[in-house]
């Protein structure tokens, strides 16, 4: 699924599916990469994206960083849709830091 709201920077999050779920959502990922999902008063737990959907809460943060790139993304809603709030960066593509911000709105559950 080609999602035009990542176009700038490419898709360094890898965000192939965005899911509603019960509760957030359900993200698809084009490659395996390894993160991290945070949430307010709990402890980051270690996660591995991948082809697997992986589940989002409402109130969690999923973290990919790495050397050159990163990605942080929240389970959000907007204007009544579900979807992520997706913050990503890459700093090896130009010598200045390049980011942006988008929300990826959500499909319905089939």
């Amino acid at each position: 699924m080609l999602l035009t709201a990542l176009a700038l920077l490419g898709n360094p999050c890898g965000i192939d599916q965005v899911v509603s779920y019960r509760g957030g959502v359900r993200v698809t990922f084009t490659y395996s990469r390894p993160a991290y999902i945070s949430s307010q008063g709990e402890r980051n737990r270690g996660v591995s994206i991948g082809l697997r959907p992986l589940r989002l809460r409402t109130g969690e943060t999923l973290n990919i960083v790495n050397l050159h790139d990163g990605c942080i993304m929240d389970v959000r809603v907007r204007d009544g849709r579900v979807g992520v709030w997706v913050h990503r960066w890459r700093t090896h593509l130009e010598p200045d830091l390049m980011e942006e911000t988008d929300f990826v709105p959500a499909h319905r559950c089939r």
